[in-house]
Formats: C-alpha cells, sequence, structure tokens
C-alpha cells in the first residue's frame, strides 16, 4: 500500500474541506511547522480527528480515553515524569497482554523505544491518544504510586506513640521561646 499524505487522509476520513488544507499548507510554507497542528491551531480540524488520521497512516489504533483501572504504576519508581509530559506518552499496564504505550506524537521513535527498553516492553502495543488523556493519565499513576499522607502519619504511629511526638513538638517550642527572650546586642 502506498504512504498516503495526512492532508488526503484526513479530507477522506473527516471531511476537511480542501480550502482549509490548502490555507494550513501556505502557513506552513511561510512559517514551518506541522501540518495537523497547523489546522488544530486554525480549529479546522480537532486533535481527536488528527489522531485519527494519524493512526490510519502509521498504522495505529487511536484510542479517545485510557481506561486507567488496575493500572500498574511500578513504572514511576523508574521513569521521571518529566521525560513522559515531554514526549506525552505513558505506559499502561495491566496484564501483559493487555500492556501497551499510549502516545500522543507517533514521530517520537526515540523516545517510545527509550521507554520500552527501560521497561522491557519490547513489542508492546502503541495506541494513539490525546494529549489531555495522557497527561491526566500521568498525573494520576504518579500520584497513585507516591505515598499518601494519611500513610506516613500511620508510619510515624507506627514507629512512635503520640505522646512522644507531642513532647518533641513541645521542647522544640520551648527552644523557640528561650531565644526569643535573649537580650538585644548593638
Amino acid at each position: 500500500m502506498a504512504h498516503r499524505l495526512i492532508g488526503d487522509i484526513l479530507i477522506d476520513l473527516c471531511e476537511l474541506p480542501k480550502e482549509a488544507l490548502d490555507q494550513a499548507l501556505k502557513v506552513q510554507e511561510e512559517r514551518g511547522g506541522r501540518i495537523g497542528e497547523i489546522l488544530i491551531e486554525r480549529k479546522a480540524l480537532s486533535e481527536k480527528d488528527l489522531l485519527k488520521g494519524l493512526g490510519i497512516q502509521f498504522n495505529l489504533p487511536f484510542r479517545a480515553d485510557l481506561s486507567l483501572k488496575d493500572m500498574d504504576t511500578g513504572f514511576t519508581q523508574h521513569i521521571p515524569i518529566q521525560f513522559l509530559k515531554k514526549f506525552k506518552m505513558i505506559p499502561v499496564g495491566g496484564a501483559e497482554e493487555q500492556a501497551f504505550i499510549a502516545i500522543n506524537d507517533p514521530l517520537s521513535f526515540q523516545p517510545m523505544d527509550d521507554l520500552r527498553l527501560a521497561l522491557g516492553w519490547n513489542g508492546v502495543q502503541v495506541v494513539l491518544a490525546p494529549q489531555k488523556e495522557i497527561f491526566s493519565a500521568i498525573n494520576t499513576a504518579y500520584d497513585m504510586g507516591r505515598d499518601s499522607a494519611e500513610d506516613v502519619i500511620e508510619g510515624m504511629h507506627g514507629e512512635e506513640d503520640s505522646d512522644q511526638i507531642m513532647s518533641e513538638i513541645e521542647e522544640t517550642g520551648d527552644l523557640l521561646d528561650e531565644t526569643s527572650d535573649a537580650p538585644i546586642i548593638r
């Protein structure tokens, strides 16, 4: 099958007016940039429609929303959140046969390969997803991966009793009182 241009795919798929595509191509010629981003910026196309078109062009499935039920957040200990946000991607795993990497840009080959290598996820399916969904999933994963404040407090109570903690706080308070009564030297 011959490689189709994204503009032709979008005209067929979402009935993008040829005039809108021509105007976007002129803008691209003048200032550069990607044709899909220009069409979204000019409100001639939605991000979802662009991703559906890119899915056809790159033979990748599109997911409008990412189901995060039973999401494995183990990757949050090994993959920096900045990396995932910069390259707009997230590994979504549960059972190995259901695991996939959601990306927003199918041209991010190198970062996608780096993520696969870091996770040991060779051969895992890649899907296209909206940026908002990916960022929401990243934030949810890293929030779920952290200890909650309640867990930290419970851990403190498990180690020391509350009377001891209160006495240490009071001692610190007493030291502050003593320093505020010190004479001023001029």
